[in-house]
């Protein structure tokens, strides 16, 4: 066979080959045309849309998510808010609307509902709490003065000072609350001008109220010497003292030292035995292990014959 016959061969092979490819046999045995094979085109386009469908799927539910949680917060604080305001008007004696307006407490109505109570702190316009004392310094982190689990918690003296609040140096713990509740306006001492107009409590320890004079206010670590118990002299009670005074962000014009309370170079409460209030609470972000303080001194028993704080407090 010549080249040119091989050739012929060859390209009548391919020929059938290709028809093959194209033609196939009916069940009649007739040569038909093959169905042409569709080839799907992948869509760039579609798997965009799908990913950003996916991206925001996700983004509406971390935003239901957190609206969720924001709605619990407020739940939470409007819970524990309420739950205050109503043991206010249940403890406290009605003034009249003529008398200058304070907090009077019935100490015997609030041991009634609330037998932890060992005193109740005021102050106008900012805050009115009990405050409480057990025997862990745990419980009341997370729950209200009623038991009720709430993370406002309640303010409470540490349970390793067996005399309460008659101590040299009472510690009251407070959570500082975002929405200024419990201790979170403590955090407004950092500034001298709010010092200013908010120079005293008033305090309740036991039956017994007191005004008490904002004498230093500062920041500090977890760890600090300001949670000092006990002090074992009266040097060592002054020293302690004296150490806290100048650790103050600004100059209250209060001293503390033996012979009483003195502000602005005048003695207010002359006495030999002085009681400080130390609140405490957190303060910057969570878990950093600072804390807000604001010391106390006691100053004048508030009785029956003191016509209002207000004449107690004139000389500040």
């Amino acid at each position: 066979m010549g080249d040119n016959e091989k050739e012929l061969g060859t390209n009548e092979e391919t020929a059938e080959v290709k028809a093959e490819e194209v033609f196939e046999l009916d069940g009649e045995g007739t040569s038909v045309e093959k169905p042409k094979k569709k080839f799907k085109l992948i869509s760039f386009k579609s798997k965009s849309d799908t990913i950003t469908s996916l991206i925001i799927i996700v983004a509406l539910v971390v935003v239901i998510f957190a609206g969720v949680n924001i709605i619990k917060i407020f739940a939470n604080y409007k819970q524990g808010t309420d739950t205050y305001d109503e043991l206010g008007n249940i403890v406290s004696v009605k003034q009249k609307p003529d008398e200058i307006q304070t907090f009077i407490l019935d100490f015997n109505a609030l041991k009634a509902v609330c037998p932890d109570a060992v005193g109740w702190i005021w102050q106008q316009g900012t805050l009115s709490y009990p405050i409480v004392q057990t025997n862990n310094n745990d419980y009341y982190l997370t729950h209200l003065y009623d038991g009720t689990s709430n993370s406002s918690g309640t303010l409470f003296v540490d349970y390793r000072i067996p005399e309460g609040m008659d101590a040299q140096n009472c510690i009251v713990y407070g959570h500082n609350m975002q929405n200024h509740s419990m201790f979170g306006t403590l955090n407004d001492y950092k500034r001298a001008e709010y010092f200013e107009d908010h120079k005293t409590f008033e305090v309740y320890c036991g039956e017994h109220k007191y005004i008490y004079y904002v004498f230093s206010a500062y920041v500090t670590d977890e760890f600090s010497e300001t949670y000092t118990l006990g002090f074992g002299s009266p040097e060592n009670f002054q020293n302690y003292i004296d150490m806290v005074t100048s650790w103050s962000r600004y100059d209250t014009g209060v001293v503390v030292n033996g012979e009483g309370v003195t502000i602005n170079g005048e003695l207010v409460v002359p006495t030999t035995e002085n009681h400080i209030l130390t609140l405490s609470t957190c303060t910057g972000l969570d878990g950093s292990g600072d804390r807000m303080i604001v010391h106390l001194v006691r100053g004048a028993e508030v009785t029956e014959n003191t016509e209002n704080a207000t004449e107690v407090t004139a000389e500040f």
